[in-house]
Protein backbone atom coordinates (compact mmCIF):
# COMPACT_ATOMS: atom_id res chain seq x y z
CA UNK A 1 0.00 0.00 0.00
CA UNK A 2 1.88 3.06 -1.11
CA UNK A 3 -1.06 6.35 0.32
CA UNK A 4 -3.69 5.31 2.65
CA UNK A 5 -6.24 8.42 3.25
CA UNK A 6 -7.40 9.52 6.13
CA UNK A 7 -10.48 12.12 7.28
CA UNK A 8 -10.75 14.11 10.50
CA UNK A 9 -13.86 14.73 11.36
CA UNK A 10 -14.43 17.77 13.00
CA UNK A 11 -17.26 19.67 13.85
CA UNK A 12 -18.01 23.98 14.59
CA UNK A 13 -18.27 24.87 18.26
CA UNK A 14 -18.03 27.79 20.52
CA UNK A 15 -15.22 28.34 23.28
CA UNK A 16 -15.54 29.71 26.26
CA UNK A 17 -14.48 32.99 24.88
CA UNK A 18 -17.45 33.10 22.51
CA UNK A 19 -15.02 32.55 19.59
CA UNK A 20 -16.26 29.87 16.53
CA UNK A 21 -13.24 26.97 16.51
CA UNK A 22 -13.23 24.14 15.01
CA UNK A 23 -13.22 20.78 16.87
CA UNK A 24 -12.06 17.29 16.07
CA UNK A 25 -14.12 14.24 16.90
CA UNK A 26 -12.60 11.15 15.30
CA UNK A 27 -10.40 9.91 12.59
CA UNK A 28 -11.63 7.40 10.17
CA UNK A 29 -10.46 5.75 7.02
CA UNK A 30 -13.77 5.78 5.31
CA UNK A 31 -14.92 7.87 3.01
CA UNK A 32 -18.62 7.05 3.75
CA UNK A 33 -18.46 7.32 7.54
CA UNK A 34 -16.99 11.19 7.00
CA UNK A 35 -19.47 12.02 4.13
CA UNK A 36 -22.43 10.81 6.56
CA UNK A 37 -20.62 12.59 9.72
CA UNK A 38 -20.93 16.20 7.40
CA UNK A 39 -24.60 15.28 6.19
CA UNK A 40 -25.82 14.79 9.70
CA UNK A 41 -24.88 19.14 10.07
CA UNK A 42 -23.84 21.73 8.71
CA UNK A 43 -21.58 22.38 11.37
CA UNK A 44 -20.24 19.22 11.09
CA UNK A 45 -17.44 18.65 8.08
CA UNK A 46 -14.14 16.69 7.49
CA UNK A 47 -10.47 17.17 6.42
CA UNK A 48 -8.67 14.93 4.29
CA UNK A 49 -4.88 13.87 4.67
CA UNK A 50 -2.56 11.29 2.06
CA UNK A 51 -0.58 9.23 4.11
CA UNK A 52 2.27 7.55 2.79
CA UNK A 53 1.49 3.94 3.56
CA UNK A 54 4.83 2.88 5.41
CA UNK A 55 4.91 5.65 7.58
CA UNK A 56 5.37 3.39 10.58
CA UNK A 57 8.87 2.13 9.06
CA UNK A 58 12.51 3.66 10.30
CA UNK A 59 14.07 5.29 7.34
Amino acid sequence: MDYVHVFVLRTLCVDENGEVKNRNLAVTFDLFEAEDHRNKGVENGYDTFVVPGHWREEQ
